[in-house]
Formats: structure tokens, sequence, C-alpha cells
């Protein structure tokens, strides 16, 4: 299976980490301790497809906003960013900045997550929008969602561009926590 996704307001919820996962999850409108301690477990089981054999590909394509919009804190930020530089070594998952200097607009209404089947065809993706997602299985509608994520990435940094855009940041938050 091979997952590729746009993010343009958040880190992937495969690629998170328990704290920033709890900080992002704890500021929807009345949820309980209960319920966020069962949406981060649940967030942090469907990371198992990373490390099961063989594990699932990834390419992901953040914008680099999400790497400045403090989620948490600065401890929980640099923590995340070392997270993503630690993840994005690992040979099935491809990690890629869209640098705020890009005057790419496509995809700025929400992020979108396509999956493919081994050796077929597209299966399906996710489309979210105005906090919404919706299920796209049409081929037409996945085919848009294909083409908007090629227009993307084709702006986006090479990985190791990227790495070191995440490290940079990484660094700025580290100085904020003092």
């Amino acid at each position: 299976m091979v997952l590729r996704t746009w993010q343009p307001l958040v880190v992937y919820g495969l690629l998170q980490t328990e704290a920033y996962a709890k900080a992002l999850m704890s500021g929807e409108p009345g949820v309980t301790d209960h319920q966020l301690n069962q949406n981060v477990s649940a967030r942090l089981e469907r990371q198992q497809v990373l490390r099961r054999t063989p594990p699932v590909v990834v390419w992901v394509v953040l914008d680099e906003g999400v790497l400045t919009r403090c989620v948490g804190d600065p401890n929980v930020m640099a923590g995340q960013l070392q997270h993503l530089i630690e993840v994005a070594r690992q040979p099935h998952i491809t990690l890629q900045v869209l640098p705020n200097a890009s005057r790419v607009t496509t995809g700025l209404n929400g992020g979108f997550v396509i999956a493919e089947g081994q050796g077929a065809a597209m299966v399906g993706a996710w489309r979210e929008s105005s906090g919404e997602g919706q299920l796209v299985d049409r081929a037409k509608g996945i085919r848009d969602l294909s083409y908007m994520y090629e227009v993307i990435r084709a702006e986006a940094l090479a990985q190791r561009a990227s790495l070191r855009v995440i490290e940079e940041m990484r660094g700025r938050w580290l100085a904020d926590q003092s």
C-alpha cells in the first residue's frame, strides 16, 4: 500500500508524536480527558502500519507553515520536528516541504490522502475541507486529487533540502524553550 498526502495545516496523523497529537486534539470544543486519551491512543495505534512488514509506503508533502505553527508549546514542536527528521530516514517514508515562497495555491483549501493498493489502480482518497472529511472513491475525483498532489509536489523541496528546513525550524523551537 502507498499513501500520498498533502498537509497544509498540521503534521500528518501517521507522523505525529503523542505530545503533538494530544496538544492538537485538546483544542476540540468540549472534549473530555477520557475522549482525548482515547482519540490520541487511536491515532498512535494507526501508526502501526509504518512498522509492519512490509510497511506502508508514505509520501508526505507538508506546507512550511506546518513547521512554524505552534501546536502545544515550543518543546512539543521541537520534539515533533525531531520525530519527522527520524522517520524521514526510513526508506519507506518520503517527506517534502512546500516552501512559503512557492506560488502554488492549489490544495490550500485542505489536505488529502490518496491510497493506492499494491500493484493496483488507485483505491480511494480522503479529502479534508472546512473541518469536514470526505471519502473520494470515484475515478475522476481520485484523478483530480492525484494531479493536484503532483502539482504541489513539483513545487516542494527535495527531501534532503526539506530535512534541512525542518532541522532549522527545530533549532528555532529549541531556542524558544529558554
